[in-house]
């Protein structure tokens, strides 16, 4: 079955490839250049250049380089679209969109708009190429005729026919040109694909196009593959859509996720290839912690991709150590399966899952085997947060660019391990929360197994790790004894965890709030020695903390600061986006600046998770130890039904109803209190919940 897709291994920009048999390796590659000649140079790489990632949105108005954002995308429809933004301004773009036809023919149209008062010039170049290997196969040439361009590839014929464009040259050529294809900062996953400067590429040039001030043209090129009529017909037009404001940036977010795929070989069966998410196009592979993220958000909109990322999570027990050459190793497609599970109440989701998942958790607590282990988490393989001066320590870097004072290092100046106390907390949540999947379908030796993990790991924590002078957890060097008095944000995770004791919680959670600042929390408090203003992320609000905290909130029941939290975030998000429509991948503290890679869907994604539970009626939250057994909501009121299986305490649930309404509330029929909603609807409740008792919530609209 012939598939046409956005999902090149090597594009930055606008691209399609032609699969003529899902599964099979055999495939076209298309990628669109944009390059604007008059009145300042501007292009941009097809391949995310590695400066992209230390600078932020002013890398766009350097002279050469111009913004590329995936835009609107249907998957379903098998339709997708690009903007092309050569000024800082937001309506001087090209809008590339695509569309393919059931028969398999696809149509590339260009809208370009000029509503500036100068006069501008642009070109276009379709570069062409198999998407695995170096070579062109099976390639002896181009024939050109105006409107009308023929070739042969990998053993796929192609015509190519233009309308109000014409093509003007082609010519055989390699990957050295340094703007369109400057090398990846990290080479391919699969070593059939590399990112070569000598991958062989046709090149296409079409005949560029002048842009008088104030004008608006249009122009396509319609892709008949060898096995499609001339005469099949043009896909249905993809018209614009048109959003509000304030919908757009959430919507753009999604949007890139979409875009964020590439065609490769899947770990289960390395003979098939498949479509998989990868968290941006700087990066061509898979990695566990940002794309458990990115399905963490989508389980809210879209159950059939949240289970496709889950499903591809490399398999320990098939591909063994290589599981280790995927990014941090925090396992986080378990939050995303447990918010699948909360969006649907679908067993047979947590069913599937629930294996791999657990052979995947229980690897983090095989980092550091030995006699004196006691159940905590080593960070060799990283924390998921790069510029953490504890981890400098640990590794003997010395570090003092950009921060206050040198960081100091271990004494011998070499690679030691770091006992993380936030990955610890990461791994005792997940096996929290795989122990509520072994409730669900009945396991108890797997309850009873967990069950000892988490109790050795909390007990190690809470007598080992605890600093009264800190007011939090201490990591450690593996090779020393004592604590090493460097705090940061991931010290306060075991609030994520659950692994605190109410008292130390109660105090945790006060000194968690000066990490806060006006654009959200960043991982070193901005007093601290340790702070690097330029930092990554040491110095930027790191989106997954907001999520992990937020979360954290409505475990705990602390509902006004889940709000504020989410607020905070909400605020620089949209901001931003409105200043430069790029879903970046983190934010400078002290500005809320957006940088990093601009089309970022990796661990960013959560934030749109957090916007659905703050804006969109009948959305419910919970905390990680509390089940939805059952719910009925209705415009006035709401009927939802909890249980712990393995907790017992205060903890927080919301759900969005009508704006800024009083509502009343009971507690299994007898406490009653009244709540008002804010003006999106949301409403928190805290409450106090009983180990294995179901727990009643009533909301009745009260005024």
């Amino acid at each position: 079955m012939y598939l046409w897709s956005p999902v090149s291994s090597n594009a930055y920009g606008p691209n399609a490839v032609y699969i003529p048999e899902y599964g099979k390796s055999r495939t076209l590659e298309f990628i669109l250049v944009m390059t604007q000649n008059y009145p300042e140079y501007k292009t941009h790489p097809a391949l995310d250049v590695f400066h992209g990632y230390t600078k932020g949105i002013e890398r766009f108005e350097e002279n050469h380089e111009m913004r590329v954002l995936g835009w609107e995308i249907s998957p379903e429809k098998n339709q997708w679209s690009f903007l092309c933004l050569p000024t800082m301004r937001n309506d001087i773009k090209a809008v590339v969109t695509f569309s393919a036809s059931p028969e398999g023919r696809m149509r590339m149209e260009i809208t370009m708009k000029n509503p500036s008062e100068e006069n501008r010039q642009w070109e276009f170049h379709l570069y062409v190429n198999p998407c695995e290997g170096l070579a062109l196969p099976d390639f002896s040439g181009c024939a050109i005729q105006d409107d009308k361009c023929r070739f042969s590839i990998n053993g796929i014929k192609m015509t190519l026919q233009g309308e109000n464009i014409s093509f003007w040259g082609s010519e055989e050529t390699d990957s050295n040109f340094w703007i369109n294809f400057p090398l990846n900062a990290e080479t391919c996953e699969d070593p059939s694909n590399p990112k070569n400067r000598y991958k062989k590429r046709l090149k296409i040039r079409l005949k560029w196009l002048d842009l008088p001030a104030g004008c608006e043209k249009k122009a396509a090129i319609d892709f008949f593959p060898d096995s499609v009529p001339e005469t099949a017909k043009a896909p249905a037009p993809f018209p614009p859509g048109i959003y509000d404001e304030m919908e757009l940036p959430w919507r753009h977010m999604l949007w890139e996720a979409y875009h964020n795929r590439q065609y490769t070989r899947s770990f289960e069966n390395p003979e098939r290839m498949i479509i998989r998410h990868l968290p941006s196009r700087q990066w061509g592979k898979f990695f566990i912690w940002d794309c458990g993220m990115t399905a963490v958000a989508l389980a809210d909109f879209d159950k059939k991709y949240t289970d496709e990322i889950i499903a591809e999570m490399p398999d320990p027990a098939l591909v063994g150590e290589k599981i280790f050459q995927h990014g941090s190793f925090i396992v986080t497609a378990i939050y995303a399966l447990w918010e699948l599970y909360r969006e649907s109440g679908n067993i047979d989701y947590v069913s599937k899952h629930y294996d791999k998942l657990t052979r995947l958790a229980l690897r983090m607590f095989d980092t550091l085997p030995g006699e004196d282990y006691d159940g905590l988490v080593s960070a060799n393989r990283g924390t998921g947060a790069d510029d953490s001066p504890a981890l400098f320590y640990s590794n003997g870097f010395i570090f003092a660019w950009e921060y206050k004072k040198t960081l100091p290092i271990n004494a011998s100046h070499e690679k030691k391990s770091l006992i993380c106390i936030g990955m610890t907390a990461h791994g005792i949540r997940q096996l929290k929360i795989l122990r509520v999947f072994a409730y669900l379908l009945d396991k108890q030796q797997d309850i009873e197994s967990f069950t000892d993990k988490i109790n050795t790991a909390e007990k190690s924590l809470n007598e080992k790790y605890w600093s009264e002078e800190t007011g939090c957890y201490l990591d450690r060097v593996a090779e020393e004894k004592y604590l090493l008095k460097i705090p940061w944000i991931y010290d306060y995770l075991p609030l994520f965890s659950g692994s605190s004791p109410q008292e130390r919680a109660k105090i945790m959670f006060e000194e968690l709030m000066a990490y806060l600042t006006p654009n959200g929390f960043t991982p070193i408090k901005p007093d601290s020695p340790y702070y690097r203003r330029e930092g990554y992320p040491n110095g930027s609000i790191w989106p997954p903390l907001q999520y992990f905290f937020w979360k954290a909130c409505i475990s705990m029941g602390e509902m006004e600061a889940a709000s504020e939290i989410a607020g905070r975030y909400f605020q620089v998000y949209e901001r931003h986006h409105k200043e430069s429509l790029c879903c970046c991948e983190h934010y400078r503290a002290e500005t809320g600046k957006g940088e990093g890679n601009m089309r970022f869907s990796g661990f960013v994604m959560p934030i749109i998770a957090m916007h659905k539970a703050h804006h969109s009626p009948g959305a419910i939250q919970t905390g990680h130890e509390t089940i939805i057994i059952n719910r009925s909501i209705a415009q006035d009121t709401a009927s939802i039904k909890l249980i712990a299986p393995f907790f017992s305490g205060k903890t927080g649930f919301s759900i969005v109803m009508k704006p800024e309404k009083t509502y009343l509330c009971r507690i299994n029929g007898k406490s009653e209190s009244k709540h008002k909603s804010d003006k999106k609807g949301w409403l928190g409740l805290a409450f106090n919940i009983e180990r294995q008792t179901e727990l009643l919530i009533e909301l009745i609209i009260a005024d």
